[in-house]
């Protein structure tokens, strides 16, 4: 099977080809984030929202940045651990981004917790009202 040939284009003379191909790689790396951010399939589904008033907008988008902090972390703290939650393809690099996988692990974080919140209660004994007298 051929690959596409990608094509880049750069006003830098002095960097090496493997230097702008790093930078592009980063760069849509940042676009990926981008896309788990406002996509309405991986991402926070943005599109759903109706705000008009740019005081709503600045808070959801720091809401939406603290969640792709704590999302990233999540992420790379569960690729660390499991290096194939990332789906590495030999042609095409990682096919989950760090937004992508945190999601899903914050996700099965808190079934985890929810489970363990029900057997917890499950053990306490009932609770018991008493009726005073004094406060009728």
């Amino acid at each position: 099977m051929l690959a596409r040939a990608l094509s880049i284009a750069t006003t830098s003379l002095t960097h090496r080809v493997k230097a702008v191909v790093q930078c592009y790689d980063r760069r849509m790396t940042v676009e990926e984030m981008f896309r788990d951010s406002k996509g309405t399939r991986f991402g926070m589904q943005r599109f759903w929202t109706r705000f008009a008033k740019p005081e709503q907008l600045d808070r959801l988008f720091l809401l939406a940045a603290v969640a792709v902090a704590l999302w990233t972390a999540a992420g790379a703290l569960a690729l660390r651990r499991d290096p194939s939650l990332c789906l590495f393809s030999s042609a095409r690099g990682a096919r989950r981004s760090l937004v992508h996988i945190g999601r899903v692990e914050t996700a099965l974080l808190s079934q985890l917790l929810d489970a363990a919140l029900r057997q917890i209660q499950s053990l306490l004994l009932p609770t018991q009202t008493r009726n005073f007298g004094w406060l009728t």
